[in-house]
Protein backbone atom coordinates (compact mmCIF):
# COMPACT_ATOMS: atom_id res chain seq x y z
CA UNK A 1 0.00 0.00 0.00
CA UNK A 2 2.98 2.46 0.99
CA UNK A 3 4.48 1.91 -2.38
CA UNK A 4 1.33 2.71 -4.49
CA UNK A 5 0.68 5.75 -2.42
CA UNK A 6 3.98 6.72 -3.48
CA UNK A 7 3.81 6.26 -6.90
CA UNK A 8 0.71 8.00 -6.94
CA UNK A 9 1.96 11.17 -5.58
CA UNK A 10 4.91 11.37 -7.45
CA UNK A 11 2.55 10.62 -10.74
CA UNK A 12 0.78 14.22 -9.78
CA UNK A 13 4.14 15.92 -9.00
CA UNK A 14 5.13 15.08 -12.59
CA UNK A 15 1.70 16.36 -14.15
CA UNK A 16 2.21 19.67 -12.09
CA UNK A 17 6.20 19.79 -13.33
CA UNK A 18 4.98 19.21 -16.97
CA UNK A 19 1.95 21.85 -17.49
CA UNK A 20 4.83 24.38 -15.69
CA UNK A 21 3.29 25.43 -12.26
CA UNK A 22 5.79 27.65 -11.19
CA UNK A 23 6.93 30.66 -13.47
CA UNK A 24 10.80 30.06 -12.45
CA UNK A 25 12.23 26.77 -13.55
CA UNK A 26 12.58 23.89 -11.15
CA UNK A 27 16.53 23.81 -12.25
CA UNK A 28 16.67 27.33 -10.62
CA UNK A 29 16.79 25.90 -7.56
CA UNK A 30 19.84 24.76 -5.63
CA UNK A 31 19.65 22.66 -1.77
CA UNK A 32 16.66 20.07 -2.28
CA UNK A 33 16.93 19.55 1.41
CA UNK A 34 16.75 22.97 2.74
CA UNK A 35 13.65 24.68 2.38
CA UNK A 36 15.65 27.86 3.34
CA UNK A 37 18.38 27.46 0.59
CA UNK A 38 18.27 30.87 -1.67
CA UNK A 39 17.12 28.63 -5.04
CA UNK A 40 13.92 27.97 -3.11
CA UNK A 41 13.50 31.18 -1.68
CA UNK A 42 14.11 33.04 -4.46
CA UNK A 43 11.71 30.75 -6.72
CA UNK A 44 9.13 31.81 -3.97
CA UNK A 45 9.86 35.27 -3.99
CA UNK A 46 9.61 35.68 -7.23
CA UNK A 47 6.54 34.33 -7.82
CA UNK A 48 4.89 36.32 -5.33
CA UNK A 49 6.20 39.23 -7.29
CA UNK A 50 4.95 37.99 -10.23
CA UNK A 51 1.41 37.08 -9.14
CA UNK A 52 0.39 39.08 -6.11
CA UNK A 53 -0.97 41.68 -7.71
CA UNK A 54 -2.62 43.27 -4.30
CA UNK A 55 0.94 43.28 -2.21
CA UNK A 56 -0.88 41.14 0.90
CA UNK A 57 2.11 38.37 0.65
CA UNK A 58 -0.19 35.75 -0.81
CA UNK A 59 -2.04 34.77 -3.95
CA UNK A 60 -5.27 34.73 -4.64
CA UNK A 61 -6.92 32.25 -7.23
CA UNK A 62 -7.92 35.41 -9.23
CA UNK A 63 -4.24 36.74 -9.20
CA UNK A 64 -3.01 33.46 -10.16
CA UNK A 65 -1.19 33.08 -13.80
CA UNK A 66 -3.02 30.07 -15.61
CA UNK A 67 -1.00 27.52 -15.21
CA UNK A 68 -0.81 28.14 -11.58
CA UNK A 69 -4.67 28.29 -11.27
CA UNK A 70 -5.01 24.83 -12.54
CA UNK A 71 -3.57 23.38 -9.99
CA UNK A 72 -4.43 25.90 -7.26
CA UNK A 73 -6.63 23.56 -5.26
CA UNK A 74 -3.69 20.94 -5.17
CA UNK A 75 -1.12 23.59 -3.54
CA UNK A 76 -3.64 25.60 -1.39
CA UNK A 77 -2.67 22.83 1.93
CA UNK A 78 -5.23 24.68 4.60
CA UNK A 79 -7.94 25.41 1.89
CA UNK A 80 -8.34 29.26 2.54
CA UNK A 81 -8.25 29.97 -0.46
CA UNK A 82 -4.58 31.72 -0.95
CA UNK A 83 -1.23 30.35 -1.68
CA UNK A 84 0.60 31.67 1.15
CA UNK A 85 4.74 31.51 1.47
CA UNK A 86 4.89 28.25 2.60
CA UNK A 87 2.81 26.67 0.51
CA UNK A 88 4.69 27.89 -2.87
CA UNK A 89 7.51 26.46 -0.67
CA UNK A 90 6.35 23.07 -0.21
CA UNK A 91 5.44 23.45 -4.01
CA UNK A 92 8.75 24.07 -4.63
CA UNK A 93 10.14 21.52 -2.76
CA UNK A 94 8.11 19.06 -4.67
CA UNK A 95 9.00 20.07 -7.70
CA UNK A 96 12.74 19.33 -6.81
CA UNK A 97 11.98 16.37 -5.24
CA UNK A 98 10.13 14.71 -8.26
CA UNK A 99 13.13 16.33 -10.44
CA UNK A 100 15.72 14.65 -8.19
CA UNK A 101 13.70 11.57 -8.21
CA UNK A 102 13.23 11.42 -4.60
CA UNK A 103 10.23 8.71 -3.84
CA UNK A 104 8.77 11.15 -1.10
CA UNK A 105 7.99 14.88 -1.42
CA UNK A 106 9.87 16.89 1.06
CA UNK A 107 7.96 17.49 4.43
CA UNK A 108 6.13 20.52 4.58
CA UNK A 109 8.25 23.84 6.37
CA UNK A 110 5.92 25.29 9.15
CA UNK A 111 8.14 27.50 11.47
CA UNK A 112 10.96 25.12 10.97
CA UNK A 113 12.00 21.81 10.04
CA UNK A 114 10.39 18.69 11.69
CA UNK A 115 12.29 16.53 13.97
CA UNK A 116 13.14 13.44 12.78
CA UNK A 117 10.26 11.52 12.88
CA UNK A 118 10.67 7.51 15.07
CA UNK A 119 7.68 5.74 12.63
CA UNK A 120 7.06 7.53 8.89
CA UNK A 121 3.70 6.35 7.25
CA UNK A 122 2.79 3.56 9.57
CA UNK A 123 -0.51 2.12 8.51
CA UNK A 124 -2.84 1.95 10.21
CA UNK A 125 -5.43 0.83 7.50
CA UNK A 126 -6.00 -0.82 3.91
CA UNK A 127 -6.54 2.64 1.97
CA UNK A 128 -3.00 4.55 1.30
CA UNK A 129 -4.29 7.46 2.67
CA UNK A 130 -4.75 5.26 5.84
CA UNK A 131 -0.79 6.17 7.02
CA UNK A 132 0.96 8.34 10.20
CA UNK A 133 3.77 9.76 11.11
CA UNK A 134 4.91 9.33 15.00
CA UNK A 135 7.15 11.14 17.18
CA UNK A 136 7.86 9.71 20.26
CA UNK A 137 9.06 11.76 23.28
CA UNK A 138 11.85 10.90 25.20
CA UNK A 139 10.87 9.43 28.37
CA UNK A 140 11.40 6.55 30.66
CA UNK A 141 7.59 6.33 31.53
CA UNK A 142 4.79 5.96 29.20
CA UNK A 143 3.83 9.38 28.03
CA UNK A 144 0.71 11.29 26.59
CA UNK A 145 -0.11 11.77 23.14
CA UNK A 146 -1.19 14.68 20.97
CA UNK A 147 -2.64 13.35 17.46
CA UNK A 148 -2.71 16.59 14.73
CA UNK A 149 -5.49 15.90 11.67
CA UNK A 150 -4.75 18.24 8.76
CA UNK A 151 -7.07 20.73 7.08
CA UNK A 152 -8.22 20.68 3.67
CA UNK A 153 -11.65 20.82 3.50
CA UNK A 154 -11.82 16.92 3.34
CA UNK A 155 -10.51 17.55 -0.29
CA UNK A 156 -7.05 18.48 0.01
CA UNK A 157 -3.95 19.05 2.85
CA UNK A 158 -1.43 16.02 4.28
CA UNK A 159 -0.18 15.32 7.67
CA UNK A 160 2.78 17.09 6.38
CA UNK A 161 0.69 20.61 7.51
CA UNK A 162 1.65 19.86 11.31
CA UNK A 163 3.44 23.16 13.23
CA UNK A 164 6.96 22.27 13.61
CA UNK A 165 6.58 25.03 16.42
CA UNK A 166 4.35 23.19 17.92
CA UNK A 167 6.10 19.92 17.34
CA UNK A 168 9.12 20.89 19.29
CA UNK A 169 7.17 22.60 21.80
CA UNK A 170 4.84 19.30 22.62
CA UNK A 171 8.13 17.07 22.52
CA UNK A 172 9.84 19.21 24.97
CA UNK A 173 7.05 18.91 26.98
CA UNK A 174 6.80 15.47 27.13
CA UNK A 175 4.33 14.77 24.94
CA UNK A 176 4.33 12.18 22.27
CA UNK A 177 2.71 13.19 18.70
CA UNK A 178 1.12 11.96 15.67
CA UNK A 179 -0.01 13.53 12.65
CA UNK A 180 -2.96 11.53 10.55
CA UNK A 181 -3.90 11.30 7.07
CA UNK A 182 -7.46 9.99 6.02
CA UNK A 183 -9.27 9.95 2.70
CA UNK A 184 -10.98 13.03 0.78
CA UNK A 185 -14.07 13.25 0.20
CA UNK A 186 -13.31 12.89 -4.05
CA UNK A 187 -12.37 8.78 -2.99
CA UNK A 188 -14.82 8.00 -0.25
CA UNK A 189 -18.00 10.45 1.64
CA UNK A 190 -18.05 11.39 5.31
CA UNK A 191 -18.07 10.00 7.29
CA UNK A 192 -15.07 8.38 6.03
CA UNK A 193 -12.23 10.67 7.61
CA UNK A 194 -14.23 10.56 10.26
CA UNK A 195 -13.84 6.93 10.77
CA UNK A 196 -10.59 6.59 9.43
CA UNK A 197 -9.09 9.05 12.30
CA UNK A 198 -10.96 7.16 15.08
CA UNK A 199 -9.34 3.93 13.36
CA UNK A 200 -6.18 6.03 13.53
CA UNK A 201 -6.76 6.26 17.22
CA UNK A 202 -6.90 3.26 18.10
CA UNK A 203 -4.65 2.00 16.13
CA UNK A 204 -2.31 4.68 18.05
CA UNK A 205 -3.60 3.41 21.78
CA UNK A 206 -3.30 -0.35 20.30
CA UNK A 207 0.60 0.43 20.12
CA UNK A 208 0.68 1.81 23.60
CA UNK A 209 3.44 -0.60 24.98
CA UNK A 210 5.50 -0.37 21.54
CA UNK A 211 5.41 3.15 21.46
CA UNK A 212 5.75 4.28 25.38
CA UNK A 213 2.13 5.75 25.26
CA UNK A 214 -0.10 6.52 28.12
CA UNK A 215 -3.13 5.43 26.34
CA UNK A 216 -5.31 6.94 29.14
CA UNK A 217 -3.65 10.60 28.18
CA UNK A 218 -4.70 10.90 24.73
CA UNK A 219 -5.53 14.56 23.42
CA UNK A 220 -6.59 15.68 19.66
CA UNK A 221 -5.93 18.90 17.34
CA UNK A 222 -6.54 20.36 14.21
CA UNK A 223 -7.77 23.17 12.15
CA UNK A 224 -10.89 23.71 9.99
CA UNK A 225 -11.94 20.33 8.31
CA UNK A 226 -9.47 18.49 10.89
CA UNK A 227 -11.15 20.37 13.99
CA UNK A 228 -13.84 19.25 13.31
CA UNK A 229 -12.81 15.46 13.28
CA UNK A 230 -10.92 16.52 16.77
CA UNK A 231 -14.21 17.63 18.08
CA UNK A 232 -16.26 14.16 16.59
CA UNK A 233 -13.67 12.03 18.03
CA UNK A 234 -13.66 13.96 21.39
CA UNK A 235 -17.46 14.69 22.00
CA UNK A 236 -18.97 11.28 20.44
CA UNK A 237 -19.74 8.35 22.99
CA UNK A 238 -17.36 5.80 23.17
CA UNK A 239 -17.04 3.71 19.89
CA UNK A 240 -14.69 0.98 20.76
CA UNK A 241 -15.93 -2.88 19.96
CA UNK A 242 -15.43 -5.14 23.20
CA UNK A 243 -17.02 -7.66 21.20
CA UNK A 244 -14.44 -7.28 17.78
CA UNK A 245 -12.36 -9.79 16.58
CA UNK A 246 -9.71 -7.03 15.72
CA UNK A 247 -7.89 -6.16 18.59
CA UNK A 248 -7.43 -2.06 17.40
CA UNK A 249 -11.11 -1.97 16.96
CA UNK A 250 -11.58 -3.07 21.15
CA UNK A 251 -9.47 0.29 21.94
CA UNK A 252 -11.20 3.10 23.25
CA UNK A 253 -11.67 6.45 21.11
CA UNK A 254 -12.96 8.68 24.16
CA UNK A 255 -9.91 11.27 24.64
CA UNK A 256 -8.48 13.58 27.39
CA UNK A 257 -9.14 16.89 25.73
CA UNK A 258 -9.47 18.60 22.32
CA UNK A 259 -7.39 21.77 20.30
CA UNK A 260 -8.69 23.28 17.76
CA UNK A 261 -8.28 26.44 15.20
CA UNK A 262 -11.17 27.58 13.09
CA UNK A 263 -13.42 24.68 13.25
CA UNK A 264 -16.99 24.38 12.12
CA UNK A 265 -19.25 22.93 15.24
CA UNK A 266 -21.87 21.82 13.39
CA UNK A 267 -22.13 20.63 9.66
CA UNK A 268 -25.90 22.00 9.23
CA UNK A 269 -25.83 24.39 6.26
CA UNK A 270 -29.08 25.77 7.12
CA UNK A 271 -27.30 26.59 10.60
CA UNK A 272 -24.49 28.31 8.90
CA UNK A 273 -27.01 30.09 6.67
CA UNK A 274 -28.69 31.19 9.88
CA UNK A 275 -26.06 32.31 11.95
CA UNK A 276 -23.09 33.41 10.04
CA UNK A 277 -23.04 36.75 8.78
CA UNK A 278 -23.32 37.11 4.73
CA UNK A 279 -23.14 33.23 4.34
CA UNK A 280 -25.60 32.02 0.98
CA UNK A 281 -25.03 28.96 -0.77
CA UNK A 282 -23.10 26.06 -0.19
CA UNK A 283 -20.08 25.74 -2.67
CA UNK A 284 -19.50 22.01 -2.75
CA UNK A 285 -21.80 19.34 -3.95
CA UNK A 286 -23.24 17.72 -1.09
CA UNK A 287 -23.78 14.32 -2.56
CA UNK A 288 -20.04 14.05 -3.13
CA UNK A 289 -19.16 15.15 0.34
CA UNK A 290 -22.48 13.35 2.27
CA UNK A 291 -22.71 10.97 -0.09
CA UNK A 292 -26.69 11.90 0.17
CA UNK A 293 -28.64 15.00 0.28
CA UNK A 294 -32.06 13.80 1.10
CA UNK A 295 -33.42 15.04 4.13
CA UNK A 296 -33.45 12.12 6.79
CA UNK A 297 -29.67 10.62 5.54
CA UNK A 298 -28.24 14.39 5.63
CA UNK A 299 -29.50 14.92 8.67
CA UNK A 300 -28.61 11.91 10.55
CA UNK A 301 -24.80 12.50 9.48
CA UNK A 302 -25.24 16.09 10.33
CA UNK A 303 -26.18 15.21 13.70
CA UNK A 304 -23.54 12.04 13.96
CA UNK A 305 -20.52 14.45 13.15
CA UNK A 306 -21.29 17.84 14.93
CA UNK A 307 -19.89 18.86 18.05
CA UNK A 308 -22.97 20.91 18.70
CA UNK A 309 -25.18 17.85 18.87
CA UNK A 310 -22.95 15.37 20.59
CA UNK A 311 -21.58 17.40 22.96
CA UNK A 312 -22.91 15.99 27.10
CA UNK A 313 -21.63 16.16 30.15
CA UNK A 314 -19.42 14.04 30.60
CA UNK A 315 -16.97 15.33 27.10
CA UNK A 316 -13.84 16.67 27.14
CA UNK A 317 -12.70 20.34 27.58
CA UNK A 318 -12.16 21.75 24.66
CA UNK A 319 -9.67 24.74 23.96
CA UNK A 320 -10.87 26.71 20.52
CA UNK A 321 -9.58 29.31 18.40
CA UNK A 322 -10.50 31.55 15.91
CA UNK A 323 -9.08 34.32 13.75
CA UNK A 324 -11.76 37.39 13.94
CA UNK A 325 -13.47 38.95 16.81
CA UNK A 326 -17.25 38.04 16.93
CA UNK A 327 -18.46 41.74 15.93
CA UNK A 328 -15.62 41.61 13.21
CA UNK A 329 -17.30 42.68 9.42
CA UNK A 330 -17.34 40.76 6.33
CA UNK A 331 -14.61 40.94 4.16
CA UNK A 332 -15.01 42.80 0.83
CA UNK A 333 -13.18 40.17 -1.32
CA UNK A 334 -15.48 37.24 -2.25
CA UNK A 335 -12.99 34.95 -1.98
CA UNK A 336 -11.69 35.92 1.55
CA UNK A 337 -15.09 36.14 2.49
CA UNK A 338 -15.76 32.74 1.81
CA UNK A 339 -12.85 31.46 3.81
CA UNK A 340 -13.74 34.10 6.81
CA UNK A 341 -17.54 32.40 6.83
CA UNK A 342 -16.59 28.72 7.07
CA UNK A 343 -14.26 29.40 9.64
CA UNK A 344 -16.20 31.82 11.71
CA UNK A 345 -15.90 32.83 15.73
CA UNK A 346 -19.71 31.91 16.06
CA UNK A 347 -18.83 28.26 15.79
CA UNK A 348 -17.10 28.55 18.55
CA UNK A 349 -19.03 30.74 20.47
CA UNK A 350 -22.35 28.79 20.00
CA UNK A 351 -20.79 25.76 21.32
CA UNK A 352 -19.02 27.55 24.06
CA UNK A 353 -22.17 28.91 25.16
CA UNK A 354 -23.53 25.15 25.10
CA UNK A 355 -21.06 23.93 27.05
CA UNK A 356 -21.10 25.97 29.45
CA UNK A 357 -24.42 25.46 30.09
CA UNK A 358 -23.50 21.98 30.46
CA UNK A 359 -20.63 22.60 32.90
CA UNK A 360 -18.09 21.14 30.42
CA UNK A 361 -14.54 23.62 30.02
CA UNK A 362 -14.46 25.25 26.90
CA UNK A 363 -12.22 28.16 26.14
CA UNK A 364 -12.41 30.15 23.12
CA UNK A 365 -9.49 32.52 21.61
CA UNK A 366 -10.03 35.23 19.70
CA UNK A 367 -8.76 38.76 18.66
CA UNK A 368 -8.90 40.65 21.89
CA UNK A 369 -10.48 37.94 24.17
CA UNK A 370 -9.00 37.25 27.68
CA UNK A 371 -8.03 32.75 28.03
CA UNK A 372 -6.52 31.30 30.35
CA UNK A 373 -4.15 29.52 27.89
CA UNK A 374 -1.98 31.32 24.92
CA UNK A 375 -1.14 27.90 22.87
CA UNK A 376 -2.20 24.53 22.13
CA UNK A 377 1.19 23.48 24.01
CA UNK A 378 0.05 25.20 26.62
CA UNK A 379 -3.59 23.71 26.60
CA UNK A 380 -2.14 20.12 26.25
CA UNK A 381 0.53 20.49 29.16
CA UNK A 382 -1.81 21.38 31.39
CA UNK A 383 -4.51 19.18 30.73
CA UNK A 384 -1.99 16.01 29.99
CA UNK A 385 0.91 16.92 32.19
CA UNK A 386 -1.26 19.03 35.12
CA UNK A 387 1.67 18.02 37.97
CA UNK A 388 4.48 19.56 35.49
CA UNK A 389 3.70 23.00 36.26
Amino acid sequence: MRKKRCSCVLSLVGAITVIGILAVPVAAQSDPHNAESPGVADLVRRQLDLDDKDGDGKISKEEAGQRLRRAFELVDRDGDGFLDREELMQLAERLQGQRNGRRRPAPARRNGVHPASTHVEAAYGPHPRNVLDFWRAQSDAPTPLAVFIHGGGFVSGSKEALDARTLRELLKAGISVAAVNYRFVTQSPLPAAHHDCRRALQFLRSKSEEWNIDKTRVAAFGGSAGAQVSMYLAFHDEMADPQSDDPVERESTRLTCVATTGGQTTLDLSWWQEHIPGFGEPHRDLTQVFGTVAGDDYARLVGELSALDLISQDDPPIFMVYAMKPDATVPDDLRRARQWQIHHVIFGVKLKEKMDTLGVEANLKYPGSSTQYDSIPAFFVAKLKPGRN
